[in-house]
């Protein structure tokens, strides 16, 4: 009877290595992976290593969300309404629609895929500490006023976003800061998003809630 024929694998050659590293590493989604793991500054000088890398880097960093800059005061004590995002795959600044109301000291966040803009100083001629809400929705070409805060005009506050799997309605709490009548605030404030600008086939409503 004849014997059942065992192959083996024979040993691997060099070139059947280096052929294996070249595939290995000319992929961008292998890049990608690693560029992930790095962080932005190593995915950055990724972009150095080989066209298979760069395009990988660039991968990873388009799926980073920006940085986003609007706002402020400028040298000559004037308040500008534009607003600028820094694309981390390009490390470019481009602008973005501006504010309906020029502000400083206002806060800003994302909520549910909308940047939330709240309160701030509208004057640097004296104190003029607003209330109003704009909120620019993902996709849309300008920003929308919100109601106003119920807690009133409020300035250079310290804001936090409620984690959307613990609050599918969009909440955000607004810390301390400056009041209307210029008087600093110990006060946490809820604001919930209305989600009306966000989805236009839901509801939902904005109220503060005072706490000392």
């Amino acid at each position: 009877t004849s014997q059942p024929r065992r192959y083996m694998a024979g040993p691997t050659t060099r070139a059947q290595t280096s052929w294996a590293v070249y595939r290995a590493t000319s992929l961008s989604e292998i890049w990608a992976i690693v560029a992930g793991h790095l962080g932005l500054v190593g995915a950055w000088r990724l972009m150095l290593v080989c066209r298979a890398a760069c395009a990988g880097a660039k991968e990873f960093l388009s799926t980073l969300p920006g940085l986003v800059v609007c706002g402020g005061e400028t040298e000559d004590d004037e308040v500008v309404s534009d607003v600028w995002r820094l694309d981390p795959a390009t490390m470019r600044w481009n602008t973005m629609p501006a504010l309906i109301t020029a502000r400083f000291g206002h806060v800003c966040c994302a909520v549910l895929g909308a940047f939330v803009v709240l309160g701030g100083d509208t004057s640097t001629s004296g104190p003029d500490i607003t209330s109003s809400v704009e909120i620019l929705s993902k996709g849309q070409g300008a920003f929308v006023a919100s109601p106003p805060l119920s807690c009133g005009g409020i300035m250079e506050a310290a804001v936090g976003v409620v984690e959307e799997s613990d609050s599918a309605a969009g909440q955000v709490l607004i810390l301390g800061g400056w009041t209307e009548i210029t008087e600093q605030c110990r006060r946490c404030t809820w604001w919930i998003l209305p989600l009306a600008y966000v989805h236009p086939n839901q509801t939902s409503s904005m109220h503060a809630i005072g706490l000392r």
